[in-house]
């Protein structure tokens, strides 16, 4: 199958105390995969997303990177859409009083059963404006993959992003402030099984950031199996 395909994407920004509440990505529809991200600029070592009750409801965490070195937490969840979904969702996190940056997308073409195939190492840095994401090595093809950074500070903005193959798909700032917060996805197109490379995302002032990389899993091709299927029914 093809590589899954970034079909909408949506975002939340909100100052403290409040909590991010993400739109709607596009119109989703059962069998989409969605994802949700966030990055909030806490200050502490104890990791503010989780798989428990520091998520959007019903969603499976893919990573969370955070430190006080860094003053930022950046995290990444899925779930395959039911069609019912209550939108928008709220992200909860586990301080209060932070600044939130959220970001939602609606894939398709993905794997429902396995969606995410690799997830890559963190990224953290105390001060930098040029943010090397550890990449990933995918053990098959035609495989999207997507990069999150969560910077600290409104400033980090605007984004830009290099690396081969390498697009922004969205960014946003809870305001133009130093001590607010503010981030950024994108992905790229992985034809062939092996490494994806780095992407490198430029800020607008240096600062610390958190961030990864995974890949997200190609829809199965079922049409061999139906072929094979066919044939042994017609041998008999």
């Amino acid at each position: 199958m093809g590589v899954p395909v970034i079909a909408a994407t949506a975002q939340a920004t909100v100052a403290d105390p409040n909590t991010a509440a993400v739109p709607e990505p596009g119109t989703t529809v059962a069998g989409d995969l969605l994802l949700i991200m966030s990055t909030v600029d806490n200050s502490g070592n104890t990791a503010q997303f989780d798989s428990g009750s520091n998520r959007p409801a019903n969603f499976t965490i893919i990573k969370n990177v955070g430190n006080s070195t860094a003053d930022c937490h950046t995290a990444a969840w899925w779930k395959v859409c039911e069609g019912d979904e209550s939108w928008p969702i709220s992200v909860p996190y586990r301080a209060s009083g932070e600044d939130q940056v959220a970001f939602s997308a609606r894939i398709t073409g993905a794997n429902l059963t396995s969606p995410i195939h690799k997830v890559g190492s963190d990224y953290s840095t105390g001060g930098a404006s040029s943010h090397s994401i550890p990449q990933l090595t995918s053990e098959i093809p035609n495989v999207r993959v997507i990069y999150v950074l969560g910077f600290d500070g409104g400033d980090g903005a605007s984004f830009s992003v290099s690396g081969t193959g390498y697009t922004e798909a969205a960014e946003a700032a809870v305001s133009g402030a130093g001590n607010t917060s503010s981030g950024c996805w994108g992905s790229r197109e992985l034809a062939t099984a092996g490494a994806s490379g780095s992407p490198v995302v430029a800020s607008s002032v240096s600062d610390g950031a958190t961030g990864f990389c995974f890949a997200i899993a190609p829809a199965l091709d079922t049409s061999g199996l139906l072929l094979m299927r066919r044939r042994r029914t017609y041998a008999t």
